[in-house]
Order: structure tokens, then sequence, then C-alpha cells
């Protein structure tokens, strides 16, 4: 939004009254002009259109409005966000954070970073951002995805090794280059715990995902270039489509063997996968509610076995309800609102949104149709839809092989 907010303020601006404190605008000739802005999308200027069954159809634009919102990409990042307060009273005390990347090169069929942010972009200035919070205090931190990719991380940690500071960052993606420049600035990371996201233990689900980092992971393990690490995280998925048994008891012998090896204390971080808008996997099906708790027991007791790994399992239901929220049209706001004014605090969305008429089933079952239109189709991102359905008929394959 960067290098759209300036036009989008100029059209408010433009159309208020003179008369300051006046509450006398037109509102209609605003979002007229809002909608007139590449890549801005205004709501009340689409209209949902659904069948007899009562499932979405399709989307109808009112006339002057862009049939598609294209999506803008502001590349390159003029400027790598930062933290513009360091303060111990902070989510992250004392830490300068630095933005290092948006966007990812990789193309993992699930993941909505490497989809809607098109390709990979480091930010700009982003050495120089670091030396001004290194003015500030001795601790820095990375954030973004891949951001190990940019050329620019080994100089903000020569930067801080030279000023006797840490630098530090919660996850990574692992690969040759990370490895190595973990191995070079080790002394400097300040790092005890860190996430890494190898998805699945499996390589027949490896395949179908597109993710396999089976060999960095190995590596990493066998190099230990962080030598303060005492913790590593690991994230999982339950759920991805043509998961056996055995793929699940995988998990927790995977991070056995990598507690027994290096003895850190491992823990499992566990996520239902979830079908996103803009993925290949918008089209998969979602394991049901019975299906993932049978999942969650049997990591459960796998897990149990071995000492020192510890396991975590998101809320099943509040995955579904994730999705619900992802794949959902309109009528999902009503029931939204529904369950605020019910239970303040305490919503049950899905009981509000099969009230409303919406079956949770018809949203986070399978599209499988490329004619068929979504509710998220006037919004258009780097891929088409084309394209990302031929990946998701590669994905289905990999999975009934």
């Amino acid at each position: 939004a960067e290098n759209l907010l300036d036009n989008v303020i100029d059209a408010i601006i433009a159309r208020l009254p003179e008369k300051r404190g006046s509450r006398k605008y037109d509102r209609k000739r605003i979002l007229d002009d809002l909608a007139s802005i590449k890549s801005v999308y205004v709501p009340s200027l689409y209209e949902s259109v659904y069948g007899e069954a009562g499932h979405f159809d399709h989307i109808e634009s009112a006339a002057g409005a862009p049939r598609e919102v294209r999506y803008n990409i502001c590349d390159p990042i003029p400027e790598a966000a930062h933290s513009p307060v360091v303060t111990d009273r902070s989510a992250f005390p004392g830490r300068f954070l630095l933005e290092m990347s948006r966007g990812c090169p990789h193309r993992c069929k699930f993941c909505l970073a490497s989809h809607s942010a098109e390709k990979f972009r480091p930010a700009k200035m982003a050495v120089a951002a670091a030396e001004r919070g290194l003015a500030a205090t001795g601790r820095i931190g990375l954030i973004g995805t891949a951001f190990t990719r940019s050329s620019q991380v080994e100089r903000i940690c020569e930067g801080a090794s030279a000023a006797g500071a840490g630098v530090s960052f919660s996850s990574i993606r692992i690969d040759r280059k990370t490895l190595d420049m973990l191995s070079r600035f080790g002394d400097t990371l300040d790092i005890k715990s860190i996430a890494v996201a190898p998805e699945t233990a499996s390589a027949k689900l490896r395949k179908v995902i597109s993710k396999d980092i089976s060999a960095e992971l190995e590596m990493f393990v066998e190099e230990r270039p962080l030598p303060e690490l005492e913790r590593l995280r690991l994230y999982y998925l339950i759920g991805i489509p043509g998961e056996s048994a055995e793929d699940v008891s995988a998990i927790a012998e995977e991070a056995a063997r990598i507690r027994k090896k290096t003895g850190w204390e491992i823990l499992i971080s566990v996520t239902p996968m979830i079908p996103k808008p803009h993925t290949p996997m918008q089209w998969m099906t979602m394991a049901g509610e019975k299906e993932l708790k049978k999942k969650r027991n049997l990591l459960k007791k796998a897990v149990a076995e071995h000492d020192g790994v510890d396991l975590k399992i998101e809320s099943i239901r509040g995955a579904i309800e994730q999705a619900v929220l992802s794949k959902g049209d309109r009528r999902i706001g009503r029931a939204i609102m529904q369950a605020a004014k019910e239970k303040p605090g305490r919503t049950d969305l899905l009981k509000e949104v099969e009230s409303c008429g919406i079956r949770t089933v018809d949203i986070i079952g399978a599209m499988g149709d490329p004619e068929r239109h979504y509710p998220w189709d006037v919004i258009t991102h780097g891929a088409g839809s084309e394209k990302l359905f031929g990946e998701f008929i590669r994905a289905r394959e990999a999975s009934e092989e």
C-alpha cells in the first residue's frame, strides 16, 4: 500500500467539505473516485450473486468499477520497515526489529506469501536502518520471508559484531547459503531458540506441497552452526492430502532423532492444513474434524514415547473456523456479527455460520472445478487461476501415488 496511500488520501480530501466540522459530503462520489485508482478495491461497488441452492455463483461489478482489481507491488521496497521505538516494555523487549524482505522465491503450494506477493523482494537501505538501531540498542531482530537470501543480512551481522551487539531471528528457511551464514556469524547471533518448518516428515507429502528441506535440515543438525542454541521448534502440518497414519507418526520419529543427536529441546508445533485463496490448495478438500482429531491423538501417543520432545497442536475447531473465514463469502460477515452479539468474547462461529443457512462443508469442501467462480475472484494476484489450478492437479496426482 505504501505507494498508493497518497493517492487515496488525496482523493478523499478533494471531496471533503470546505467548512471545517461539516459532515455534509458525498460518500458515493468519494467511493467512485477511489475505485478509479489502480489497485484500490471498493467492496460496495460489487455484488455477490447466488444460485438456486444458495451457493455462491459470481460477483457483479457496478458501472465504472473495474471487473478485476489487480494487486499493486511496491518494487523495490524503498526502505526496510523497522521499529520506530525501542523499549523494554514491548513484545520483544529492547530489540530493534527490521523487515528484510517480502514475497518468497519458493512456490510451496499451501503458502499465500509465495503466490500473492509475486517475486521475492529484499528491502533497500536495511543496513542503514540497522545502524540507526544499533545506536539505540545492542539487540537487532531480523524478520521477513526467506530473508536470509538478502545480501544485506551478512553486512548487518558484520556491523553488529563490530559494535559488540547481537542479531537474532525467530525462524529461518534453511538452505546452503543460510547454513554458511550461520556458521560464519554464530558467535554474533543472539539465538538460543529458533524455528524451522519442515511441514512434513514424509517424502511423498513433500512432493505434494512442493517443499522439501529434509537435506538442509539434516545438514543443520550435523553442523550445529549456532553454538548457543538450546531449543529447536519444528513446524509441521497435518491433514495434507494423501497423508497416512505412518506419515503422522514419522513427525514424532524425526523430532526424536534430532533430539537424540543434538540434545536440543525439541518442540513440535502442529497446525491442520488450511486451504487458502490465491494458492493451488484453494481447491483442496480440508480434512474434517473427526479425521484431524484422530491424527492429533495418534501424534500425541507417538510423541509421548520420547523424552525431551514436546508437542503443541493448534485448535482443530479453530483451524476449521480459519478455513471458513478464509474461503467464505460475504454472508460470513452476518455470522460474525451474530456470534459477537450472542456471546461477546466467546463466539461460536461455526454454529452461527450454520444458523445463517451456510453449510460449513460447502465452504471447506472440494472446489475442483476450474470454471467455478470464487468470492475472491475480484482480486487478482500474480499467478492466474489457470496456473494455480495446474499446480493443484499436480499436487493431487502426487497425493494419489
